[in-house]
């Protein structure tokens, strides 16, 4: 027993020991091997001051957080810097507890970060008088840009008395308000991209420029038609679970073409043949015919000029026996009645339901009679309530008591009905 209780406690130690001193080895922090200043260029109006962040790393790439880091200008008639990283446009009262900075000189001073005799690349320091406007323009400001396509913009700053001062404020930062219709460079190039109308604005300092409009060329005409096939295919004829792949040329209101477009596709009778909305593939759903376009809608595509532009019309046959089916009622009519137009046999009757309101029981009056895309339904208008009719199962749904009017369409997905009475329209959501 005694020799157990002596043994254990070596044991623990020895583990412990070895636990120990591998963590220490694989997180040890090497010598300073690189110094990053950050941010790259400051622009400052004389008397102003803003801070730079030294992060200082080992070979490994692994941040030393303990490394005595110090900092220097190299004018300091321009800019000083203090002992943590604060850049005053003057001088600072004090470096170590800084507070006021004395407006400088007018022009440019390096700051840099050392830390174990490792020199950052130097922070670009731009000192000026007060930024009293900051505009962006161009040489000539086009209609619109045709995707691909340039357009060269400058900028210019000027002080309280007018006079111009672009020449030491520094380098501005570029930017677009929509990056996916236009993409500025840091030296103020844009390049267009999707249609659409954004705006062009330079940064200096803490001061935003007037943005500028940019507008990508939108398109003057879209063509839509089958992938793949030559001559290019507008009408074609699918068997039941087929697809066909649609493509597109676009060309701009300047005639050139474009060919990153968000186009959305949409199929008049998606129960006969579907579209997706995105990719234009059409995959044949049941027996009948349906006719597909395509859009740039904003705020897909021509954002900001609220502009759509459609396509022609492609039309999609699916072979097969389709649905000959259809419905008859009337506006004092108490039944709806199925009839097959092949045959012009009449179905059995099914009664319109009553409904109840505030208890009483009350018969509804149609007033139109709509079916849905994919031919499964049909809505019915009528004066107290929507009712809905599965014409799969020749039954009424529970209606929506209170949506009134007559039904004017279905959306292709047969969830939004749009009706209508007198002063008013309702959309409503099923």
């Amino acid at each position: 027993m005694k020799a157990w209780l002596r043994v254990v406690p070596v044991l623990i130690l020895v583990s412990m020991i070895a636990a120990c001193g591998g963590g220490n080895k694989s997180t040890q922090i090497g010598p300073p091997a690189t110094v990053e200043l950050a941010p790259a260029t400051l622009s400052l109006e004389l008397g102003k001051f803003a801070v730079v962040v030294a992060t200082v790393k080992d070979a490994k790439a692994q941040v030393n957080n303990t490394a005595v880091v110090t900092f220097a200008t190299s004018n300091a008639a321009v800019a000083t810097v203090s002992s943590k990283g604060a850049v005053c446009a003057g001088t600072w009262d004090s470096l170590t507890i800084p507070v006021v900075c004395t407006p400088g000189a007018v022009g440019t001073a390096n700051i840099t970060a050392t830390a174990g005799g490792v020199t950052s690349v130097a922070t670009v320091v731009s000192t000026h008088n007060r930024i009293a406007n900051l505009t962006v323009t161009a040489a000539s400001l086009p209609a619109c840009v045709s995707q691909t396509q340039t357009l060269q913009f400058s900028l210019k700053a000027v002080d309280g008395s007018g006079a111009d001062i672009t020449s030491t404020v520094g380098t501005p930062t570029w930017g677009a308000i929509d990056s996916t219709i236009s993409s500025v460079d840091a030296n103020g190039l844009a390049t267009a991209k999707r249609p659409g109308l954004t705006s062009v604005f330079a940064t200096v300092g803490n001061v935003v420029s007037t943005p500028v409009r940019f507008v990508t060329c939108p398109p003057q005409t879209i063509t839509i038609f089958t992938s793949n096939v030559t001559p290019q295919e507008t009408a074609f004829t699918l068997a039941v679970a087929a697809t066909k792949q649609l493509a597109f040329t676009v060309t701009d209101t300047l005639g050139n073409p474009i060919t990153d477009l968000a186009l959305t596709y949409t199929s008049s009778q998606p129960g006969a043949a579907s579209v997706t909305a995105t990719g234009g593939l059409v995959t044949a759903v049941a027996a009948g015919r349906s006719t597909i376009v395509a859009s740039c809608t904003p705020p897909t595509c021509n954002a900001g000029l609220d502009q759509p532009v459609y396509s022609n019309v492609v039309t999609a046959t699916v072979s097969g026996t389709s649905n000959n089916r259809v419905l008859v009622t009337g506006k004092n009519a108490t039944t709806i009645v199925p009839i097959d137009s092949s045959t012009n046999v009449a179905g059995t009757a099914v009664t319109i339901p009553t409904v109840t309101i505030s208890g009483v029981v009350t018969n509804v009056k149609p007033n139109s009679l709509v079916f849905t895309p994919d031919g499964t339904s049909a809505f019915l208008g009528t004066d107290q309530a929507l009712l809905q009719f599965d014409a799969v199962n020749n039954v009424f749904l529970p209606g929506q008591i209170g949506i009134v009017g007559k039904v004017l369409a279905i959306s292709n997905n047969g969830t939004i009905i749009l009706l209508a009475q007198p002063g008013v329209v309702t959309l409503f959501n099923n």
